[in-house]
């Protein structure tokens, strides 16, 4: 399996900015969670938001999944919008994570896309998308 992470970042008229890409690293739960979609298993929706936080881990926004995509048998992603109205303006962030809740809760993944952050304001947006790639065809 292959675990891809894509962050871009937009302007208001969605001109793309910047895009950073990079590798996540999994918790034990999340590992659990791709167990469970290797074997096929997409009925319990195990990741529901996703935080945005700066470099020292501190969280200033977490906000539902967008999409969840089943793109070919051997492929699942996950997008999160961070628009351009949040409580994370004003903030460099760096590191996304995958949660089951609003607040507290299991925390899946957590990815360190950009080393110096970006500076969050409201002239722009950002996007995440985690893919999921399984060898097998995920059955």
């Amino acid at each position: 399996m292959r675990t891809n992470v894509i962050v871009r970042v937009w302007d208001l008229d969605w001109n793309l900015i910047s895009v950073h890409r990079s590798h996540n690293t999994w918790t034990e739960a999340g590992l659990d969670v791709l167990r469970d979609w290797t074997y096929g298993d997409f009925t319990e929706d195990h990741i529901t938001h996703i935080a945005w936080c700066d470099a020292s881990g501190n969280e200033w926004a977490r906000d539902l999944i967008t999409q969840r995509i089943r793109t070919t048998t051997n492929q699942y992603k996950i997008r999160q919008y961070l628009g351009s109205a949040t409580s994370a303006n004003g903030y460099v962030l760096g590191i996304v994570k995958a949660y089951n809740a609003v607040s507290g809760g299991v925390e899946f993944a957590s990815d360190t896309f950009d080393a110096v952050g970006i500076a969050k304001t409201a002239s722009i947006q950002i996007t995440v998308e985690w893919t999921h790639t399984f060898a097998d065809g995920g059955t």
